[in-house]
């Protein structure tokens, strides 16, 4: 994520500045500066890419002597002898530079534990994800299964609605069978037909 700021940057600083030399000038900055990174001649060739290695090499010069000039404290005291002054200064100036190393740790540790908080996020993304993934195949799994029942369930009405279908033929034959059977003459002496039966035709069943 920092190397697509920093690019973003640079891209921006290109826009801006037309000058080579002050173009390295501006990014050896905006390592330095803001992201706490320090600048090399290789480094920064690679991000600006612009003119040959000597140039970032003599800018780089350039703006260590620049930081060291301002980060040097004056001391201007009547009285002071000259060596004293010059050792108060080395002193302000350590002191500063102790104090800007304090904030680049601090700065670093806090981006030590943002990219943790980014880690656990990120591993956080990953279990759910793979939850989603599981309900996803047990839903799949229960999907087919349903599919699977209606088909079972649409066999089985089908070969109810056939057997009920056979049932009730049997039933009718049995009836039939019955109505036939009752109808039979006893020792083998013909019955005459009633005149209802003669007229339906059920003699002739």
């Amino acid at each position: 994520m920092t190397e697509t700021q920093i690019a973003a940057d640079i891209e921006a600083l290109r826009k801006q500045v037309s000058d080579t030399r002050a173009l390295y000038r501006e990014v050896c900055a905006l390592l330095f500066f803001r992201y706490g990174i320090t600048p090399t001649a290789n480094r920064l060739y690679q991000y600006v890419r612009k003119g040959s290695m000597n140039v970032p090499a003599e800018v780089l010069s350039a703006f260590w002597d620049q930081l060291r000039e301002r980060s040097r404290v004056r001391i201007d005291h009547p009285g002071l002898p000259e060596a004293l002054k010059t050792q108060a200064a080395d002193l302000v100036s350590l002191l500063w530079d102790e104090a800007r190393n304090q904030a680049g740790e601090a700065l670093a540790a806090q981006r030590e534990a943002l990219g943790s908080e980014a880690d656990e996020a990120r591993q956080a993304l990953a279990a759910a994800n793979k939850r989603i993934d599981e309900l996803t195949a047990r839903l799949r799994e229960a999907t087919d299964t349903l599919h699977n029942l209606r088909r079972e369930l649409g066999i089985a009405e089908r070969d109810a609605a056939r057997a009920v279908g056979e049932a009730n033929a049997l039933r009718v034959q049995l009836a039939l069978a019955k109505r036939r059977s009752s109808r039979k003459p006893l020792g083998g002496v013909p019955q005459e037909p009633d005149s209802g039966q003669e007229a339906l035709g059920l003699d002739q069943i």
